[in-house]
């Protein structure tokens, strides 16, 4: 079956749309000796929703030059060609022009680069100027993230059904939004025992505070514990720190790397007068908490299913709470 027809008999079955690159078609063409528009002819044109086009390099491997997908490059002429015949064939739909590499001042949809038809210029309406360098766009961008709205990033982005600063607005909502959900995930007692409203309020003003400084979400929310400690709104509720530090910590054990378990027969193989001189480290994801909360009773309290009206939020002499991933034990200070 060829790549065509398994791609159409896949939307078929399952009712998914299909993005058509017309960059990637003209690469994998080329390198395999196929006529490009014969790929397209067999291509299902209604489940085709949007277009993609970049630019690629030329490479040599053993003395036959080889195209590579690099999106570090203006759309080329047999790229604007083929696509020109997808438009033909197809229709317009929403087209996005890739460049993630080597990037310049100029926008990669730029005419000064000659096109090879009247169509493909249609298509590529205006020359477009980047009004500010990539470092600057990206410094612009994470200010407008964190609630600092500029003239020059509205102006860098193209607004057609809706304006440039609503296009914005909607992408800021949806950062916020997502970074919620990830914290929700990792501190999901602390959102039983505030309420979603509350906590979307608290998240919120803690990714105004910090946003996540890798794209791993998992990994976010190292210091949320800290930012609770200092939230005006939740002053009232001096325990939400410490139930925060324990949702991260059994986030940790369960996703650290397992490893094998010191077990009494690994000691007894060991010499007597070594054993003074050796010390016992904890496995990867081991935390240990203290507390002046109990914070065992609190969280059994906050899993689903468990009974409700229980009488557990009053002070007690320091606990300590040993996390290992595996179970969570409390022993009295």
């Amino acid at each position: 079956m060829s790549e065509p027809a398994f791609l159409a008999e896949l939307a078929r079955r399952s009712g998914c749309g299909l993005l058509l690159d017309a960059n990637n078609i003209v690469v994998t063409a080329h390198n395999l000796r196929l006529d490009p528009r014969n790929w397209l002819a067999g291509l299902p044109g209604a489940a085709i929703t949007q277009y993609h086009l970049a630019g690629h390099a030329v490479n040599d491997a053993d003395g036959e030059p080889i195209l590579i997908d690099d999106h570090g490059s203006r759309v080329g002429d047999g790229v604007w060609a083929l696509f020109a015949e997808v438009v033909k064939r197809f229709g317009v739909r929403p087209t996005l022009i890739e460049w993630d590499t080597d990037i310049r001042r100029l926008a990669c949809c730029s005419t000064r680069r000659r096109a090879p038809t009247a169509r493909s210029r249609r298509f590529c309406r205006r020359e477009a100027k980047m009004p500010l360098a990539l470092r600057d766009l990206q410094a612009a961008f994470a200010a407008h993230i964190m609630g600092g709205d500029r003239a020059d990033l509205v102006a860098a982005v193209a607004g057609d059904t809706i304006p440039a600063a609503a296009r914005l607005s909607v992408y800021r909502h949806h950062v916020f939004e997502s970074l919620g959900t990830a914290l929700a995930a990792t501190f999901p007692t602390v959102q039983t025992l505030v309420g979603m409203d509350f906590f979307r309020g608290l998240t919120c003003a803690f990714a105004r505070h910090s946003l996540p400084a890798q794209p791993v979400l998992t990994e976010y929310g190292a210091d949320f514990a800290a930012f609770i400690a200092g939230y005006d709104a939740a002053r009232d509720l001096p325990y939400l720190a410490d139930v925060a530090r324990l949702d991260w910590a059994l986030n940790l054990a369960f996703h650290a790397q397992l490893g094998g378990r010191l077990k009494a027969e690994d000691l007894s193989a060991l010499p007597v007068e070594r054993l003074p001189s050796m010390s016992i480290a904890l496995a990867a994801g081991a935390v240990l908490l203290s507390s002046r909360y109990p914070l065992d009773r609190i969280w059994e309290a906050s899993q689903p299913g468990a009974a409700s009206g229980q009488s557990i939020l009053i002070p007690l002499p320091p606990i300590s709470l040993f996390c290992d991933g595996r179970t969570t034990r409390r022993s009295s200070a």
